[in-house]
């Protein structure tokens, strides 16, 4: 009885001894893996298979085989649900955090609903790019709508116009005459603004059209 256990006490010492010769040679394998292709390095799971694996071709003993056997089993489920993560791609997102947000309407000033020219108010865009002279607003086929005239803040000589209907996510821009300066809204009626510019040309804007001309004084 103690010669049996003595020996089956040394067959676990030579199955311990040869695990760890495996796996020492096995960690040495990865290492060299891992260093000349780092994106393909074996996951532990797959080295312990593989040492395992290794193991039990050389063993005779069925109580050492069973042994491995019940090692090997979660090991395998582990790798098999590893691989089917790395299959499925990553989610992915817009690099633009508002890249799916609908655009919403320019803001502008509040102002009483009345028709009518306005002054001390500013476009909804950048005063770096508009300076306001006065606005106008009112209601055209049945459509809100606000002009605001002026000039390029960087080129005051150029005179502009920005039309922005109710309810739009961008505005319009008409150039007055080339040369002619700020504009400024003297007059509506019937759908057209009059205008003059800074250098005393009398211009009219048609509200339906989007035209601005110029006309004799």
């Amino acid at each position: 009885m103690v010669n049996g256990h003595l020996s089956r006490k040394g067959t676990y010492i030579a199955l311990f001894l040869i695990l760890v010769g495996l796996g020492i040679g096995l960690g040495l394998y990865s290492q060299r893996q891992a260093m000349a292709a780092p994106g393909q390095a074996t996951s532990w799971q797959q080295q312990m298979l593989a040492h395992y694996t290794q193991t039990l071709a050389v063993l005779q003993d069925p109580e050492q085989r069973a042994f491995l056997e019940q090692k090997i089993a979660p090991l395998q489920t582990q790798e098999a649900a590893r691989a089917l993560a790395q299959s499925r791609p990553a989610p992915t997102k817009p690099a633009d955090p508002n890249a799916l947000r609908p655009p919403e309407p320019l803001a502008v000033q509040s102002l009483p609903r009345e028709p009518g020219i306005v002054e001390g108010v500013a476009a909804p865009v950048s005063p770096d790019d508009f300076t306001t002279r006065n606005a106008w607003q009112g209601e055209v086929d049945g459509q809100w709508i606000w002009v605001y005239a002026g000039a390029h803040t960087y080129a005051p000589e150029q005179g502009a116009l920005i039309v922005l209907p109710e309810g739009a996510v961008k505005e319009e821009w008409v150039e007055g005459p080339i040369g002619a300066g700020t504009l400024r809204i003297v007059t509506a009626q019937d759908g057209v603004l009059r205008l003059e510019a800074a250098n005393g040309a009398q211009l009219e804007f048609d509200l339906r059209t989007r035209a601005l001309r110029q006309i004799e004084p």
